[in-house]
Formats: structure tokens, C-alpha cells, sequence
């Protein structure tokens, strides 16, 4: 089966972050095949043999980034099915619409189900969380003076825990590229 694992503050290349060969590297040694980074920043796709095993896979990597670059950051496991299950439902269908600057999902623990009201919208109104299934929230940002609504910081404030956020737009690229089956 094809997955996909979402890193927080992975920037290859960068200082505490490792290299595309070596983020590779870290999850065949840690038993996943086919692997490719996608997109550049943090973004893994690959195989393995059901979704314990890409999450045991996903976490040896993890840990194995840990010791090699001291990337400490949590990784969100998704399969390639789900994630193509996902777009299908179309979960920006009844987004807002207005001066939408980007659509993003944030990926969550799974056992995050609530967020206690929706939508939430920071005072600025440069970011509205409108949506969650379990394990991702949907939001939109707006530009408020040149920049864009920070929604994982936003999220990781209120639920007290290190989450990943990425453009809708780079889910549903990954979805393109790589088969479901």
C-alpha cells in the first residue's frame, strides 16, 4: 500500500533538517519501499505492508532523522487511499469564499475529534478553521496587511500539541501523482 507522511518543520537541506538523500535513506533503512520525497519540504510518499507497519516505518525514520540531523518533530502518517477518499468528499465544498488566500489542511492525532466549535476565526480574520474529520481540520487563510493567517500555530495554541499544516493544493497534487490502488 501507498503512504504519505506529513513532517512538521522539515526543510531539507536546512540546519536541524536533513537532506532529501538522507530523509530517503532514513525511511528504506527503516524498511519502507518505494519512497520518494514529494514537494520538497517534509513531504515523504512510500510503500509498506499495511498501516501499523507504515506508521512503525514513518517512526523509525523519525527516529532515525533524530539521531542523524537532530530533527525532533513530529510525522503524520496518512495512506494515499485515504487521502484520495478525502479529496473526493471535497471538504472546501462550503469553505468560506471570500478573499481566500489559501485552503489548508492541518493533520491531527486521530483521536482529536472536536474542537470544541466551529468555525473559529482569529481576530484578524486572517484565518477560519471550518471543518474536521477525524485526524485533519480545514481551514482557509486571508492576507491581513501582506501576510497570510498562521493556522497551525493557531492549532497547535489550542490544542497543546505539535501538528503539520499543509496546502490543500499539495495533498491533492500528491493524490495526483501517486496511485491509490
Amino acid at each position: 500500500m501507498l503512504f504519505a507522511a506529513f513532517f512538521r518543520n522539515l526543510n531539507l537541506g536546512r540546519a536541524g533538517s536533513p537532506t532529501k538523500a538522507q530523509l530517503v535513506a532514513a525511511f528504506e533503512t527503516a524498511g519502507a519501499h518505494d519512497v520518494l520525497s514529494v514537494h520538497a519540504h517534509g513531504n515523504v510518499a512510500f510503500s509498506a505492508a499495511g498501516e501499523r507497519k507504515a506508521r512503525a516505518v514513518a517512526e523509525a525514520a523519525n527516529d532515525r532523522l533524530r539521531t542523524l540531523c537532530g530533527l525532533d518533530e513530529p510525522v503524520f502518517v496518512r495512506s494515499v487511499k485515504y487521502l484520495t477518499e478525502l479529496a473526493a468528499a471535497e471538504p472546501f465544498a462550503n469553505a468560506p469564499i471570500d478573499d481566500i488566500h489559501e485552503r489548508c489542511v492541518t493533520f491531527l492525532p486521530h483521536d482529536i475529534a472536536d474542537l470544541n466549535g466551529l468555525p473559529i476565526v482569529t481576530a484578524r480574520r486572517d484565518a477560519e478553521i471550518f471543518g474536521l474529520v477525524p485526524g485533519q481540520a480545514f481551514s482557509v487563510t486571508r492576507l491581513v496587511g501582506g501576510r497570510p493567517g498562521a493556522v497551525n500555530a493557531l492549532l497547535e495554541r489550542r490544542l497543546r500539541t505539535r501538528l503539520t499544516s499543509r496546502s490543500w493544493t499539495t495533498v491533492l497534487r500528491m493524490t495526483q501523482l501517486l496511485p491509490a490502488a
